[in-house]
């Protein structure tokens, strides 16, 4: 029949994975033209961002937060559908700012690096009206998608911008259809061949001007960021009175030495700090 499997996110899997296996004595359930059974991962907006056909014997292995699983034959019947849960499947970082988001409805926060807006531990109490927010995106490309889908959300603001520790005009480099951007040329050559990266000089909005405008509407009590490697240099950059109460920045592209010297000046500041999968999440 057929096997179902969430694998939790571990140190070798961040995001978790869903496991569809057919075995072989399925072919003695279904009639033969039910095959092959139509396996669909879609996002939030309904794209589908994985699918596979299984026959009998196949199986597929996919992760990614924030999705909607659906299991169709080849009459049209949906056999079943799974939805993606930050309390039942995600990671410690998942988990808590889900739980902070239940204890503080209506704080407001900011989101830099949001790409699509498909992923991120902000994205489920974001997306449900219990915190509000400011998503900040780089990428043209990524932006336009993230305004499609969030824009009518009243409780949301989406800025197309590009946030540095000072506000200057610099080097912005980008490939991959948008999907990884940075102002590290080091750290986006991890990702993709140099010949698949542009490179455009950019104006920039410095990450407290950015904080103070969206402090407008109310206090800045979160911030999430996710910009490929200069995450470290724009928490250093705060002022010390606009640091949240909830800070989670990606700590994948830190060398041992700075993500440490990077914990020691947080925890000076008052933060307890837990790592979890590419990511560190801050609270105090």
């Amino acid at each position: 029949m057929i096997k179902f499997e969430y694998i939790q996110p571990h140190d070798g899997l961040t995001e978790g994975a869903i496991k569809i296996d057919l075995d072989y004595e399925s072919s003695n359930y279904f009639n033969e033209k039910q095959f092959p059974l139509h396996l669909i991962h879609k996002n939030l907006s309904g794209k589908i961002v994985w699918n596979t056909d299984l026959y009998p014997g196949w199986f597929s292995r996919c992760g990614q937060t924030y999705t909607t699983v659906e299991l169709i034959d080849s009459l049209g019947n949906k056999l079943f559908e799974w939805v993606w849960d930050s309390l039942m499947h995600g990671d410690y970082s998942h988990k808590y700012f889900e739980l902070w988001s239940l204890n503080n409805r209506g704080a407001n926060g900011i989101a830099i690096g949001t790409h699509d807006g498909m992923t991120g531990e902000w994205v489920g109490p974001v997306n449900s009206g219990r915190l509000r927010a400011t998503l900040v995106e780089a990428s043209d490309l990524q932006f336009n998608e993230l305004l499609k889908y969030y824009n009518n959300k009243t409780w949301i603001n989406c800025i197309n911008s590009l946030i540095t520790t000072d506000g200057k005009d610099v080097v912005f480099y980008e490939g991959g259809d948008g999907q990884v951007n940075s102002i590290s040329k080091e750290t986006i050559e991890k990702h993709l061949s140099p010949d698949s990266i542009t490179s455009s000089i950019k104006a920039s909005k410095s990450i407290n001007d950015l904080i103070i405008d969206a402090s407008e509407i109310g206090p800045i009590k979160w911030i999430h960021i996710d910009v490929e490697g200069m995450d470290g240099e724009l928490i250093y950059a705060i002022r010390e009175e606009l640091l949240p109460e909830l800070l989670l920045f990606e700590s994948l592209h830190m060398e041992d030495d700075y993500y440490t010297n990077l914990c020691n000046y947080l925890r000076e500041r008052k933060y307890s700090i837990t790592k979890s999968g590419w990511n560190t999440i801050c609270s105090r």
